[in-house]
């Protein structure tokens, strides 16, 4: 049986939700360990405020846009608003983020508190969070190479020195 006739293994379907994948921030340029976050698992989490409820359940249904979305993250005037909208973003990042995990009360090397995170970084792991896993494997962070890939034409020794 060919590669292309064979189901997909199991581990394949888990290492991105397990692991994440590698992203740069857009503000802080720390890199993070991100993982899409299925919006039924924000539910059934039990912690997401009412601002987020009304968009996760049009994500369940297919009906978000990325007006909503845009909407969702616009600066609010009233300060009861903008804490419920900072509330949201904290349940998505603690559950997007794989790597620093977000803690009440950081003490490991691999625990950050939602205050260490820049507050436009917050919005860029909301919208990447919502994202498919494939598109999510787009961000990925590409470290820069150490040296200049060379052409596949031989190379005269005496000149290269």
């Amino acid at each position: 049986m060919s590669d292309e006739q064979k189901p997909t293994l199991g581990a394949q379907w888990r290492k991105e939700r397990e692991e994440g994948v590698l992203v740069r921030l857009p503000v802080s340029r720390r890199l993070v360990r991100l993982r899409t976050v299925r919006p039924d698992m924000l539910l059934r989490r039990g912690r997401i405020p009412d601002p987020l409820s009304n968009l996760v359940v049009s994500m369940i249904y297919g009906k978000a846009t990325n007006a909503q979305m845009d909407a969702f993250l616009e600066p609010r005037e009233q300060v009861e608003q903008a804490l419920e909208t900072m509330d949201s973003l904290s349940a998505v990042c603690e559950a997007a983020l794989v790597e620093p995990r977000i803690v009440d009360e950081p003490l490991a090397d691999d625990e950050i508190a939602i205050a260490d995170l820049e507050y436009a970084d917050m919005g860029y792991i909301f919208r990447l969070a919502f994202a498919p896993a494939e598109a999510l494997s787009r961000f990925r962070h590409q470290p820069q190479a150490d040296v200049d890939v060379m052409a596949d034409e031989p190379v005269d020794a005496q000149q290269a020195v």
